[in-house]
Formats: structure tokens, sequence, C-alpha cells
């Protein structure tokens, strides 16, 4: 199983999750948006790869582990569902997966149980709280909704805005959705609240649109109403 990660590596939190999969034989690519120096954390951990965007980016470090990658693992839903489901995890997890084929789940994964949603009409959105009605299994709490309770009002906007479009939906649409600052500093382009103490603050890192049809990622890298996102083709 490979697992690719977006995180600062010099993070406890990230570091404690490497090394959790790591030692469960997973595969671990790790990629920072920082320069990363190397303080011999991850020396002994010989499935984990770190690459820095921030240093690689000149080069062909994003186009060649970032989108190319990621997507050579696509293998069938089916393999793809049993590879998220693998292994029993000590926190909420959710996956989004879509095949080229036009089929696409999310999974929701909970600490002893998970559960598959297929889109409806066409679609399906999520954001950081369960959707599932089994999930979490009792007596475990949903405490993702407690903590980011603008959470559904990203849900239910993302979800409007997409429908409004029919079953013809384009990139720019998407990025229309993406760009949403209803409920704005908490919107779905999300900023910093300076009424918050920085360690209290949240915004957007980054956004990213796959098309699996065109074999095309636009990245962008932070607040898509601020940058530009750019092409990278498989």
């Amino acid at each position: 199983m490979r697992i690719f990660m977006l995180s600062n590596p010099n993070a406890v939190h990230t570091q404690r999750w490497v090394k959790a999969l790591a030692e469960r034989g997973v595969v671990v690519m790790l990629y920072s948006f920082r320069p990363y120096k190397d303080n011999g954390y991850y020396q002994d951990m010989n499935n984990v790869q770190i690459k820095s965007f921030t240093k690689q980016r000149e080069l062909k470090g994003i186009r060649n582990f970032f989108p190319i990658k990621l997507l050579t693992y696509y293998r069938t839903l089916l393999k793809d569902i049993k590879a998220a489901t693998r292994f029993q995890l000590g926190c909420c997890a959710n996956f989004m997966i879509g095949h080229k084929n036009g089929e696409c789940v999310d999974i929701e994964i909970e600490n002893e149980e998970f559960d598959v949603l297929y889109p409806k009409d066409g679609i399906i959105v999520h954001t950081n709280h369960f959707i599932s009605s089994r999930l979490p299994i009792l007596p475990r709490k949903d405490m993702g909704k407690r903590k980011f309770t603008d959470s559904f009002v990203r849900l239910g906007r993302a979800d409007k805005l997409l429908r409004k479009k029919g079953s013809e939906i384009s990139e720019e649409d998407i990025k229309a959705v993406l760009t949403d600052h209803v409920e704005y500093p908490s919107s779905i382009c999300r900023h910093d609240d300076e009424k918050l103490e920085k360690g209290l603050r949240m915004g957007t890192v980054f956004s990213m649109i796959i098309n699996l049809t065109k074999g095309e990622i636009l990245f962008c890298k932070g607040n898509p109403c601020e940058l530009e996102y750019e092409k990278y083709r498989i």
C-alpha cells in the first residue's frame, strides 16, 4: 500500500503518522511545501520518501513526484477501497477515490469501522464531518462537527453550487466553488480569522482539481482566490 501525504515533515503530528504507517509496511510519500532540512528522524525508515515542493519546483519535482506517482497507483475502485480500509486507524479519515471510467466513491473511516458512499446524480461532496448515518459507532462521537461547525455550511454550499450546473460541470465551475466566500472567513476558500490567536487560525493550504479523463491536474499552492492554478499533465 502507498500513501501520499502533503504535510510538514518536522511537525510532531506528521512524524507520528508517518512512523505508525511505516511500521506497518506502508510506503509513505511525504511532500512538504516548505524547505525540509533533514534532522535524522526519518533516516531509518526505508519505505518513506520525502521531497520539498519549494526546492524541486524549478526542476521536475512536483511533475514527477506528485501527479504521476499519485495517479499511477490508481488501479480499480475495489482494490483502492480494500487498500484504504486495510488497517485499523487511531483516528478518523476520509478518502475520495475516482477512476477515469467515470466512477467515484467516498470512504469514511473511523477507528474500527468504515462506510463507502456513492455519488447521487453524479455528484458527491465531503467536508469535515461524517455523512454516513452508520458512523461513528457508539459510544464514539463525531468530534469534527463540534470543532468545525462551519463544515455543514461548506458541505451544503458546495453541493448546491455544483448541482445548479446540472450534468455538465466544467473546470471553471469547480474553480468557482473552490473560491466561494460565503460565510467568510470560514468559507470553502478559507482565510485566517484575524480575530483569533495565531495558533488557532486556519486557512486553505492548497487547492487541487484532478481531471482523470484528460489526465491533468490543476494545482494551486494557497488560496485559489489569490493565486492561479498551474496545469500538470500526466
